[in-house]
């Protein structure tokens, strides 16, 4: 999919910005530590909490990713545009792009999708918990 139809997609969206719902830390992408390295946001999707698991499987973006000052290329990060998060399922098997507006690439990362059984979430939210976490469907969360 070109950047310009990802661009097109991602402005039809609205993202959480408060915190509680998004997240903001100092974050070491190379080590995953909390509290050291450069600021970073993280914003869900106000959406996600919502999709079905077949939703998710179509693909869809579930949260938003920017740095303050620091370019970390290999997750896609930057300071000047956003990264998105996309979740989808291929050939079975779930996984997790970020997709960088800025460096216009796509970082494959690892997915784990975790139910909930019966519980249900009530709102989109976005964490940080040394990688990106965050609602991405009715009755699942996905970290990396």
């Amino acid at each position: 999919m070109p950047f310009d139809s990802i661009r097109n997609y991602a402005a039809t969206l609205k993202f959480d910005s408060v915190i509680g719902a998004a997240d903001a830390e100092r974050m070491d992408f190379a080590t995953g530590k909390i509290g050291t390295g450069d600021s970073a946001w993280i914003e869900p999707e106000e959406g996600a909490w919502a999709l079905d698991s077949t939703d998710l499987a179509d693909g869809r973006i579930i949260a938003r990713i920017r740095t303050k000052s620091t370019v970390y290329a290999p997750l896609g990060y930057t300071p000047s545009k956003w990264t998105w998060w996309w979740v989808d399922k291929q050939h079975g098997v779930w996984r997790s792009l970020l997709l960088s507006d800025s460096l216009e690439t796509r970082q494959p990362d690892s997915l784990k999708l975790d139910t909930h059984g019966n519980y249900t979430w009530h709102q989109s939210i976005a964490r940080w918990k040394g990688s990106q976490w965050g609602t991405c469907c009715k009755t699942c969360c996905c970290g990396s």
